[in-house]
């Protein structure tokens, strides 16, 4: 670590000034961290595999919101490299799978429709949010 970044990251964490932001970005990081713990606990692999793989894709298009600074990727290029890695994403979890076919589709169905995945869904927004925040206030 360079001194400039040792002192800036000291004036950071020692200003009192800056408590209460560093707690409200806690706190945001927490939140996030619980959804996933209660979201992909008792989910499908496959499920999981989808909202894991594509969390950077979700924090970025919600860094590009809150900034409203322009995505220097043409929009295209964006869609193209999230379609290739959803399907990269999900090509390895099935791969990972041994079961019969029906019963795997039978049983991602199962999970998507009991358990509780929709709570992760979020969790890109709080840790994007975080960063931003981050950027917006330091």
């Amino acid at each position: 670590m360079q001194a400039d970044s040792r002192r800036d990251f000291a004036a950071i964490v020692f200003g009192i000034r800056n408590w209460p932001k560093l707690a409200v970005i806690f706190l945001v990081g927490a939140a996030g961290l619980a959804l996933y713990d209660v979201g992909l606990s008792s989910t499908h692999p496959i499920i999981t595999a989808a909202v894991l793989n594509l969390t950077p894709f979700w924090a970025a298009l919600i860094a590009f919101i809150v900034s409203k600074r322009s995505i220097s990727a043409p929009p295209f290029a964006s869609f193209a490299c999230f379609l290739v890695a959803f399907c990269g994403a999900m090509a390895i979890a099935w791969s990972q799978i041994d079961v019969d076919s029906k019963v795997l589709a039978r049983d991602v169905l199962d999970s998507f429709i009991h358990s509780k995945w929709i709570y992760a869904l979020p969790t890109p927004a709080f840790f994007a949010l975080s960063g931003t925040l981050v950027y917006q206030w330091f």
